[in-house]
């Protein structure tokens, strides 16, 4: 499993077990701000990506705009996932909002995603 950690103040992401064959690359993630994500897999695979939140409560998850080449859903609270339409090659992207606080900072996360099939 791959994992970007950050201080306890940000937010970690890291690929869900199901999903390990995928890479997922991003810069820290504090409530209130843009967060860029970028999802590596190779055809006809899924990337999963599970917020970890430490210290933090999620109140909502949703998908603000959809991927053109891709489904994406939303796991309750806790994570967001992308599966390439069948044969799909190439770059998609999608967004997702996240809102929710710690003790130093609070307010959505917009998860800008952008994805790179092999």
């Amino acid at each position: 499993m791959k994992l970007l950690a950050f201080a306890t103040a940000f937010l970690t992401l890291a690929t869900t077990s199901a999903f390990a064959e995928c890479e997922v690359k991003g810069s820290s993630f504090i409530w209130g701000s843009d967060a860029d994500v970028t999802m590596y897999m190779n055809k006809g695979e899924t990337c999963g990506v599970g917020l970890v939140m430490r210290g933090s409560m999620v109140d909502s998850i949703n998908i603000v705009s959809p991927a053109k080449n891709g489904g994406v859903g939303v796991v309750g609270l806790t994570a967001f996932g992308y599966r390439p339409k069948p044969g799909f090659v190439g770059t998609d992207a999608f967004k997702v909002r996240a809102i929710g606080s710690n003790n130093s900072s609070k307010g959505p996360i917009m998860f800008n995603v952008s994805v790179v099939v092999k």
